[in-house]
Formats: C-alpha cells, structure tokens, sequence
C-alpha cells in the first residue's frame, strides 16, 4: 500500500493502531513489578480508549461519507486523528508526571476532534438521524476525563461501547442477513424486530445511570432485560441458516455475545457474587470479538 493511500480511508491507520494496541497492552503484565504502571488501571485504560477508541474512530470517520453523501473525510483530518490518538496514549503513560490540566487535554482531545468532526458532517449534511455518532463520541471523551481521577475501572464505558455495537451491528448484520436469504430464496421467515434493539439501548443507558448511583440490583435487572431483549430480536433473524455462509455466520457469533455479556453483567450485579474485574472483562470482550 502506498504512504499516501494510508490516509485515504481513517479505518486503515486507526484499525491498525487498534489491533497493535490490543497485542501490546497485555504485555503490562510481563514488565517487572519496579518499571510496570498501575496494571488494572492501565490495563483497563487502554483497552477501553486506546484499542476501543481507536476502533470506533476508524469504524465512524469512515462510515461518515456514507452517512453524508459528501465523499470521505480529507486526509489531513485523518492525520491530526491518528497524532491526537498517539498524543492520548503517551499521556496515558506519563500522566502521573503532568499538570491535571496538561492530562486531561491529551486525555480527550482524540474524542474532542473526532466529535468536531462528526458533528460537522452530521449536521452539514442534515442527516440528524445519524446524531447519536457525535453524543457518543463526546461521552467516550468525558469518560476518558474522569478516568483520570478513578485508578479502578468502571461499567460505564463497556456499556457505552455496547450502545454503539447495538447502533451499528444490530443493523448490519440483519440487513446483510436479509440480503443474504433474499438472495439464496431463504427469506420467508425472517424477522427483525428493530424497535427491540431502542428498547435494549434505552435498558442499558438506565442501568449505565442506575449504576451510577450504586443501584446495582435495578441496574443489572435491567441489563439483563436488555440481553433478553437482543436474544429476542436475534430469535427473527435466522442465524442458525447463515452457517452455510461462514463469513455471515461469525457475525451472528459475534453479535450473540453482546446480550450475553449483558445478562452475564446483570447476574453480576445482582449476584454480587462475581469479582467487579470479571463482570467488566466480560462486557469489554464484546467489542473484542466485534
């Protein structure tokens, strides 16, 4: 691929840092106990708003030509997101040693950008439908802000993770499955019942809040209201019948994961039972096998 094509697509550069940054961050744990930083917290950062961040950046700033009919975003933009992605990650390393000010700024700055960004094409092109991309690019900032001050990991950010996999998968995979089935003459069954997934989505911004507030019986009442949910709507899309086609299959496989992780949280927090890392690790996995 040559240089210059690498800024062409945002995906290109941002999936790459996404998938390096998976492979690095678990080696904290290698490093000897006298030069390794905080290893939860780290840990825990960095695959929330590193790889995660990185992820949705590429996943949104490339998906905004479709959403805007203006054709992709200019390079350069893709440039300033890739150096503001790094700038956030050296921060990361070095905060214990920077003014709180200095900190939050390389902290967030990545998310500021890429809402300026998508707000500007969201509101440009009139596409208002599309609002929710720059809301919750803005909250992954404000979350990337207060993680500052919180060395334990939280819920919060996982779950906001969740909403944009729900937004955004829980719309393709039943519309390539559609296509698919159409196209095999399978489709007669088919069912998507996308009013579920608002309802999911609605669950699980109330239990983000209930958990919030320390109400963790309501909240994982309701997370696992909203896996309930999901598995629901999945139940009209005819998963089984993609295993012909493998490529859709893993979809339907990874997609599943999500109201298990919600259901799995849920019984958490109602269990009290499970260790607070493991419920965090099991909605985090979610973006992973996305």
């Amino acid at each position: 691929m040559h240089w210059r094509s690498l800024w062409q697509a945002p995906y290109r550069p941002l999936f790459f840092l996404a998938g390096l940054w998976a492979l690095i961050v678990p080696m904290v744990w290698l490093l000897p106990e006298e030069i390794a930083p905080e290893r939860v917290a780290w840990h825990s950062r960095e695959l929330l708003f590193g790889m995660g961040g990185a992820a949705a950046g590429g996943y949104l700033l490339t998906a905004l030509q479709a959403w805007t009919k203006k054709g992709p975003i200019r390079p350069v933009l893709t440039v300033i997101a890739t150096c503001l992605w790094c700038a956030a990650r050296l921060t990361a390393a070095l905060s214990g040693h920077l003014p709180l000010v200095a900190a939050a700024i390389g902290a967030s700055a990545y998310f500021a950008f890429l809402t300026a960004i998508l707000a500007h094409g969201v509101v440009s092109s009139r596409a208002w439908h599309r609002f929710w991309a720059p809301l919750a690019s803005a909250a992954l900032g404000l979350s990337a802000f207060l993680f500052l001050g919180s060395p334990t990991p939280k819920d919060t950010t996982p779950l906001l993770y969740i909403v944009l996999i729900v937004l955004i998968a829980g719309r393709a995979v039943p519309a390539f499955t559609r296509h698919w089935l159409t196209r095999t003459g399978q489709r007669s069954s088919f069912c998507d019942r996308s009013t579920l997934s608002y309802l999911a989505i609605a669950g699980i911004l109330a239990a983000t809040w209930l958990g919030a507030a320390r109400q963790d019986m309501l909240s994982g009442l309701l997370l696992i209201f909203a896996g309930a949910l999901l598995l629901w709507q999945m139940n009209g899309w005819q998963s089984l019948s993609t295993r012909r086609y493998p490529a859709l299959f893993i979809l339907h496989v990874a997609f599943a994961w999500t109201p298990a992780a919600l259901v799995l949280g849920g019984l958490a927090g109602i269990s009290g039972q499970v260790p607070p890392a493991a419920r965090l690790h099991a909605l985090q996995w979610v973006r992973w096998v996305r």
